[in-house]
């Protein structure tokens, strides 16, 4: 008993030494999983294996050209995508990755995302794999994935008037909603859409804030207005009616004879209708 606990502690101890990331990686449950498979390492029945387990599920072309940043070659290997019904963890995928031999899987966080990257599409520095050599094993109607059309665009027209029409002033909000509505396409378009999308939330921002300074300086004008007209002689009012009037006619706007004279655009306003 002892042991165990040694054991659990010590498996406490270094999630604790991991990155934000890792940590997410490790405990959360996702429906959309990828993982790399070597050609030097797998088994030649690699393939039947995952498709022993009647999921959905995509291999990229081996992608035998890539390389570092030094130039120098990269192992050859495919990427390879799982797609679950349900949300799975890491440890049942791991499992699954240990009898292919691959490295621990990671997952999705945009499945169009990941399956253009099976090619490198908007990648346009690294080699361009073919799509005709994609392998998909049950993935509905993967060809979406690969086009920006007009399906795209209209979509991308909904998120927009939903921003307008809910008045969204954070951007982290919107990939929240997308989240909570469990729409894959929704996520897909807001996170490859990202500086287009930001603009429009902040735009929204900017009005809100805008909004809020302007019935400010009103309710100001109104509270100074109020407190003048409390304050003010009849004298001192005929005196300033006649200083308004005044600057209007050598051409001040109101705005600038209320700065001119101390007082509030509305009081400016007031006199200048008498």
């Amino acid at each position: 008993m002892a042991e165990n606990k040694k054991k659990n502690g010590n498996k406490i101890k270094k999630q604790d030494d991991l990155s934000d990331e890792l940590k997410e990686e490790l405990n959360g449950r996702w429906r959309n999983w990828a993982m790399i498979v070597y050609p030097s390492s797998a088994p030649k029945d690699w393939r039947k294996k995952i498709s022993e387990l009647h999921i959905p599920w995509i291999v990229s072309p081996c992608h035998d050209k890539d390389v570092h940043a030094d130039g120098s070659p990269k192992k050859p290997h495919w990427h390879v995508i799982l797609v679950f019904d349900d949300v799975k963890s890491f440890r049942q995928i791991d499992e699954i990755a240990k009898k292919v031999n691959a490295p621990h899987p990671k997952h999705c966080r945009s499945l169009r995302g990941y399956v253009r990257y099976l090619i490198h599409l908007d990648d346009p520095n690294k080699y361009q794999y073919s799509q005709k050599d994609i392998e998909n094993h049950g993935i509905a109607d993967i060809d979406r994935y690969f086009k920006n059309s007009a399906t795209d665009r209209e979509l991308l027209m909904k998120i927009v008037a939903y921003i307008r029409d809910n008045q969204v002033r954070y951007y982290q909000d919107l990939v929240y909603y997308a989240m909570a509505i469990e729409d894959e396409d929704w996520f897909d378009a807001i996170s490859h859409n990202t500086i287009f999308l930001r603009a429009v939330v902040q735009g929204e921002h900017f009005k809100y804030k805008e909004y809020v300074k302007k019935e400010n300086d009103e309710l100001d004008d109104w509270a100074e207005n109020k407190l003048m007209l409390e304050r003010e002689k009849p004298a001192d009012k005929m005196e300033l009616s006649v200083k308004v009037k005044k600057l209007r006619t050598k051409g001040l706007t109101q705005q600038e004879i209320a700065d001119t004279l101390g007082i509030g655009r509305r009081t400016v306003i007031r006199y200048l209708k008498k």
